[in-house]
């Protein structure tokens, strides 16, 4: 697996303060299925992990030409002992045989900003070949 994660500057990762993340992960195609099959494997393994936080259901998405899937949820998590509420959506694509996984979480009072920057990501993004 390859990644990348962006972090605004105000974000503090030990207490939680700020918190805005963009993660790009690619790997192997984890579901070993293409087409119509992947994007069910695909959907069915977003509502397994996130069952308990779904805003929206899993949906088909494009990003710059190829078809995924995206979920979005929102979920409690600990920064030591102090409980965060955060939103968040990832998306999975598959491109050229490897799966791409976008991630855009941050607290959610930065919703509607990071709602901003997970369409805004995706409208732009351009997939490279990876060596």
């Amino acid at each position: 697996m390859q990644w990348v994660d962006f972090d605004a500057p105000t974000s503090n990762r030990a207490t939680g303060e700020g918190l805005k993340l963009v993660s790009v992960r690619t790997s192997p195609n984890s579901t070993g299925a293409s087409g119509e099959e992947f994007l069910s494997a695909i959907a069915l393994s977003l509502i397994k992990e996130y069952s308990e936080s779904l805003v929206d259901w899993p949906h088909s998405i494009r990003a710059n030409g190829w078809e995924g899937v995206e979920a979005h949820y929102e979920r409690t998590v600990h920064f030591g002992t102090q409980a965060v509420t955060v939103t968040g959506w990832e998306a999975v694509l598959l491109v050229e045989n490897r799966q791409w996984t976008i991630e855009v979480v941050g607290r959610s009072e930065y919703g509607d900003e990071l709602q901003g920057i997970h369409s805004e990501f995706l409208s732009n993004l351009q997939f490279l070949p990876i060596q």
